[in-house]
């Protein structure tokens, strides 16, 4: 071993540490469709559940806030590169990988779409980057940003949209 600095070797050691405990992510993947506003199809890996959020699913013929956050996703990874970041279990309830998804040039997507209003946080698996989510939301609510909107809430919800009512009355913030 080389001789070091009194007091390096620790830092070489945190450093190992730190290096140790980063969160993998895939090679980079292309992007070859977006069904919804929270799940994309990714070449080699198949359907990916966009880890942490609940997005407005296509009801009624797919208008409103649905289609927009559909559009906006799209916008952002469709036929681009992306890296995915799993957390915890790799696959969700709904037979699709869950995963935080960046784009090659560093773009967090998850946290664009719930700053932007286009999805909310569900808590439920969004593990290490919980917080993070969390403050983008809270962002997006006092903007009025996407599905904070005021007029929106009365327009995205028609009559007998059950995931709506479900959905809005589980706000507990």
């Amino acid at each position: 071993m080389p001789n070091l600095p009194p007091g390096s070797t620790a830092v070489v050691a945190c450093l190992a540490i730190g290096v140790a405990m980063m969160p993998s992510r895939s090679p980079s993947l292309a992007v070859r469709a977006v069904t919804d506003g929270r799940t994309i199809v990714v070449g080699g890996v198949g359907r990916v559940r966009l880890l942490g959020l609940a997005a407005p699913q296509r009801q009624g013929g797919g208008r409103g806030v649905s289609q927009e956050a559909r559009r906006r996703l799209a916008d952002l990874v469709l036929r681009r590169w992306v890296r995915l970041e799993p957390d915890g279990r790799d696959e969700d309830p709904l037979r699709a990988h869950a995963a935080y998804v960046f784009r090659d040039d560093g773009q967090f997507i998850n946290l664009v779409m719930v700053r932007e209003g286009f999805a909310r946080v569900t808590a439920r698996g969004a593990g290490r980057r919980l917080v993070e989510l969390q403050r983008a939301e809270r962002e997006a609510r006092q903007a009025r940003r996407g599905l904070w909107r005021e007029d929106r809430a009365a327009r995205a919800r028609p009559p007998g949209l059950y995931f709506w009512a479900r959905w809005m009355a589980h706000d507990t913030r």
